[in-house]
């Protein structure tokens, strides 16, 4: 993908409006949608937990506004940081270190760079004041 598709790309993603629906089945578990604004929808989900929010490009489920950017979405957000930058970073629990800038490419820093936007494009389920 050239500079210019990634960067349209980017702005797309950005750009556009996702909302999270839910829809409580049968069986007392629930349904969740992330649409588009054109209604279209982009994924789903069934589960029986609670959720406010997604990542519209992953597959990462908030049960509160508060835990975007922390937990695993914190821990992918800042691997994907270090890959951009080509950081030597402590990998694994024995303290063996990886320098990153050796293991990827700078295309495939690029990739990353689309994938760090991609985890900030978060879908939020309407709040009760919201709906009309």
């Amino acid at each position: 993908m050239t500079n210019t598709a990634n960067s349209q790309q980017k702005s797309r993603m950005l750009s556009e409006h996702y909302t999270l629906r839910k829809e409580t089945l049968k069986d007392g578990s629930f349904l969740y949608s992330v649409l588009d604004e054109s209604g279209n929808v982009i994924k789903t989900r069934k589960t029986g937990h609670e959720y406010v929010a997604c990542c519209v490009f992953d597959n990462l489920f908030f049960g509160k506004v508060s835990l975007i950017g922390k937990g695993e979405h914190a821990r992918r957000i800042a691997y994907a940081k270090h890959v951009i930058n080509g950081d030597t970073v402590k990998m694994d629990r024995f303290g063996h270190v990886t320098d990153l800038s050796k293991i990827y490419s700078s295309e495939e820093r690029n990739q990353w760079r689309a994938y760090l936007v991609a985890l900030s494009v978060i879908a939020y389920l309407p709040t009760e004041n919201s709906k009309s």
